[in-house]
């Protein structure tokens, strides 16, 4: 309660009394006070004047006593609610922040797996089939059919560029179907690390040589043609589903990156 209505309703009290005290004495100042009746008439005089002005004041202080109860219990409940909002706040944060770290963690821990799966990739292709050209055994690499389909180079051994040209490779024969089989499982294991990377990527820029690097083993794989294009598009699809599951996640954020013009 403010101090200036404290004051006020005081000073009020001290009028009234003073009042009072004024109007009995103008009123009975030819009448000595001596006796106990003298005095009981002035008690019941002073009495019957003070207490209902006195009683208006002790119910207008209780009526002001609980304006201000309520009005510091309704501040209280604002701070209160203020409080409770900057704590869900700072636990929302500090979730957050948690599940950012969590997922550095578990990216960091998954691009390795991935450039391990397309380390095995590469190294599969220097798998080597015996074939038979013009009545003689060669061991030919897959690496070197994919350079000789693309154009890239060209073998110096007699009859092996007519052979690869020719299409006269067989995925199915005994000396490439193990090359073929163990090409396509690499390829499999490759795109499953890159969907669980996509999953937990939150910049495009970061994900991007990743992606690049397995655009390089698909155009690997559709020029030798190990994977019919169905095939190459049904994983090409599931790389597109993860990425957009990913844009779709409300947090963290995902970043695409800027287009310069």
């Amino acid at each position: 309660m403010g101090k200036g209505i404290l004051w006020a309703v005081g000073i009020a009290a001290i009028v009234i009394l003073a009042g009072v005290f004024g109007a009995y004495a103008k009123q009975f100042s030819e009448h000595a006070i001596g006796g106990p009746a003298e005095w009981g008439m002035f008690g019941d005089f002073v009495g019957g004047l003070a207490n209902p002005l006195l009683g208006f004041l002790t119910i207008f202080l209780l009526i002001v006593s609980l304006y201000y109860q309520t009005q510091e219990l309704a501040a209280t409940r604002e701070e209160l609610a203020q409080s409770k909002e900057a704590m869900q706040q700072a636990n929302e944060l500090h979730d957050n922040s948690l599940l950012i770290q969590s997922r550095n963690n578990l990216r960091l821990q998954l691009e390795p797996a991935f450039e391990k799966c397309i380390s095995n990739f590469h190294d599969g292709l220097q798998k080597t089939a015996l074939v038979r050209i013009d009545d003689r055994s060669i061991h030919l690499s897959y690496k070197s059919v994919l350079n000789i389909l693309s154009g890239r180079t060209e073998s110096n051994i007699e009859g092996i560029n007519d052979y690869v040209l020719s299409s006269q490779i067989n995925w199915r024969d005994s000396g490439w179907s193990s090359i073929a089989q163990g090409m396509r499982a690499l390829y499999l294991e490759a795109a499953e690390a890159l969907v669980a990377l996509i999953e937990y990527s939150d910049s495009e820029l970061v994900l991007s040589p990743s992606m690049e690097k397995f655009n390089h083993a698909k155009l690997t794989m559709g020029v030798g043609r190990i994977y019919d294009e169905q095939a190459l598009q049904a994983i090409d699809m599931s790389l597109e589903e993860a990425v957009e599951r990913r844009e779709n996640m409300p947090f963290p954020p995902y970043h695409k990156k800027a287009t310069v013009y």
